[in-house]
């Protein structure tokens, strides 16, 4: 079981779409302080992602915010590119690092393709043409950021 994450994150009130990498579980999703991954929409109500069984779940705490196929859920199992609601901003789950998903779009994987039983309604999640071109621009971000990060850390390290 991976303990490296992606996620795709989409807030269209804010126009934003934006890739985030997270290490660890479990961890929280929500716009205030004290969440792991900080929405920059105002008012969500956190979930929380964490393992369960041989795989991933995100809980609703009782907020009522999370919604999986339009209908609210208590929770909801992730699987290799899950979308879920968490008040009106999208996202988008994988497990692994970005290296892994980059290798995903490669080989164009159903699992980020296929908008099957394991997404939001289509109108929920419309299909850009070019989806696969924006993924691999985060992916090359969050690579760059990797990379800073390493050297920082021999630096610091090396010191």
């Amino acid at each position: 079981m991976s303990d490296h994450f992606i996620l795709l994150i989409h807030e269209p009130s804010l126009d934003l779409q934006r890739a985030v990498q997270v290490n660890g579980l479990p961890f929280t999703i929500g716009s205030s302080e004290g969440c792991s991954v900080r929405l920059k929409t105002r008012g969500i109500s956190r979930v929380r992602v964490e393992a369960h069984g041989e795989g991933h779940r995100v809980v609703d705490g009782g907020t009522d915010v999370l919604r999986w196929n339009g209908a609210p859920a208590r929770s909801v199992v992730l699987l290799q590119g899950t979308t879920f609601s968490v008040g009106g901003v999208r996202v988008r789950f994988f497990a692994g690092t970005a290296e892994t998903l980059r290798l995903l779009v490669a080989a164009r994987d159903p699992a980020l393709l296929d908008e099957s039983a394991a997404s939001v309604q289509t109108a929920e999640s419309p299909r850009a043409p070019d989806e696969s071109t924006q993924v691999t621009a985060y992916l090359d971000r969050l690579a760059e950021l990797e990379a800073r990060l390493r050297c920082l850390i021999a630096e610091t390290v090396n010191r």
